[in-house]
């Protein structure tokens, strides 16, 4: 018989965090083809469908950069507040509310035609994003409140925000009535990087940012007081860093990488606010954190491969006739997936032989004592038995000592004999102290010589008096 034992992992070697990555990637297509299956459809053609056909032409590699470019920047913030056990569900909120700042800025900015529009659309959304993270950072910090829950309650605030914003005050008049904002100006568009495409100039900060997150989080004492706060909070406390400040950089920094994300979404591919911005980058991103094992630059590569996943689903719908919700069935698998990845990353199972458990009797020890003048006394395993004392010349006879127990091992002690004595009186006394055995004898001679035996922890004293009377 044999048990399993997980155990933490000391340290993981770079194979294991390549591993991490592409197992969970061969185990998604490999259930994707059961899903294929359940529709009738060849497993090699749907996942031909999904990952070979959408990149297969210019445009579907332009499609795929402008989808995982806001992906990589709200995964990169949310890796620096997970390896710090921070745990912002809110990104999506953070994504609404800086393209909501960022669109406000060119709507009703005085500069219109300027070329500080940009720079200062840019300027709003990180303050908005980051101002937006910043009330869940206050709740955490002031109030414990669970960051999990403020957090994603917020999205919901933000998205209420704007559904008001596009059916009330910032509807265009001239836009037959339908919830949106005016187009924005050219001022206030990003420039597409080819001709044809959607393609835009933002996809240019995200590589940039990556990098120097990963500066941050490896090359600063900020990052490392990141990881040690995430990895070992006590000894984090007794090194004097700040869990507060740790928490209000990394949600402020996340939340500002979000609101970016929000505002190229807007300027670059949108144009202007619509009810519906976004179709979840927020709450994928944290599918691509977890997939570029919390690495900003890992973090780069999953969001390629889950926005592959994102115009998969269109190509399926087109040519196979799936739903278009089979993106969110792949996003979910790959998500179990990555998560048993990263458990395998962390700790280790170990086969061990179950012990065999042997049970042994004891055996007793038997010991003999001799008395005086008499048949020696024996003790049989943990029970000693002293037989009464007869000595042919004695005066006065000692009472017979009665079987008696005790619980400690065995012992021997020698005869105590007197040749010219006449015994007056004896006294037998047995004691019993913190769980071991104290015997006294104590007769009363004429004339005798004493002698005091003492084996193990039992000890026989012998007291010579002279009775007068």
């Amino acid at each position: 018989m044999t048990r399993l034992r997980v155990e933490p992992r000391t340290s993981a070697p770079l194979s294991l965090h390549v591993a991490a990555f592409a197992v969970p990637v061969a185990a998604t297509a490999l259930l994707g083809s059961l899903v294929f299956l359940s529709f009738s459809i060849s497993p090699l053609a749907g996942l031909h469908a999904f990952f070979v056909a959408p990149v297969s032409s210019a445009h579907g590699l332009s499609e795929l950069l402008v989808k995982a470019a806001p992906l990589t920047l709200i995964g990169c913030g949310l890796a620096l507040a997970f390896r710090s056990n921070t745990w912002n569900i809110g990104a999506e909120g953070q994504f609404t509310l800086g393209a909501i700042a960022g669109c406000g800025v060119a709507l009703f900015a005085p500069w219109q035609d300027s070329a500080l529009m940009l720079p200062a659309m840019i300027l709003a959304a990180l303050a908005a994003g980051a101002f937006w993270a910043g009330i869940v950072a206050w709740l955490r910090t002031r109030f414990a409140a669970n960051e999990i829950l403020s957090s994603l309650m917020l999205v919901y605030v933000a998205q209420f925000l704007l559904l008001w914003l596009v059916q009330g005050p910032w509807r265009d008049p001239d836009g037959f009535n339908f919830p949106e904002t005016r187009l924005l100006q050219d001022a206030a568009t990003l420039s597409p990087l080819l001709p044809g495409t959607r393609l835009h100039s933002g996809v240019l900060f995200v590589l940039p940012a990556a990098v120097c997150l990963w500066l941050i989080l490896y090359r600063s004492l900020f990052g490392f007081q990141l990881r040690v706060v995430g990895a070992a909070p006590r000894a984090a406390r007794f090194a004097g860093f700040s869990r507060a400040r740790i928490i209000w950089l990394t949600l402020c920094l996340g939340g500002a990488l979000a609101g970016l994300a929000g505002t190229l979404e807007v300027s670059g591919v949108i144009g202007q606010l619509v009810p519906r911005i976004s179709p979840g980058y927020g709450f994928t991103a944290i599918i691509v954190a977890f997939l570029g094992g919390l690495h900003p630059l890992g973090v780069v590569a999953a969001a390629l491969l889950v926005a592959l996943t994102y115009l998969g689903a269109e190509t399926a719908q087109i040519l196979l006739g799936l739903p278009h919700a089979a993106a969110g069935i792949f996003q979910g698998l790959l998500l179990f997936t990555v998560l048993g990845g990263g458990f395998l990353r962390r700790y280790r199972v170990r086969v061990i032989p179950r012990a065999e458990t042997a049970t042994a009797g004891t055996a007793g020890t038997t010991k003999t004592a001799p008395s005086l003048s008499s048949p020696s006394s024996t003790i049989t395993g943990t029970t000693k038995t002293a037989p009464s004392l007869s000595p042919s010349s004695s005066t006065t006879t000692a009472p017979s000592l009665s079987s008696s127990t005790i619980t400690e091992t065995t012992k021997t002690a020698a005869p105590l004999s007197s040749s010219s004595s006449s015994l007056s009186s004896t006294t037998t006394a047995t004691e019993t102290v913190t769980g071991k055995v104290t015997t006294k004898t104590t007769p009363s001679l004429s004339s005798s010589s004493s002698s005091s035996t003492t084996a193990g922890t039992t000890k026989t004293v012998t007291k010579t008096e002279t009775d007068d009377g």
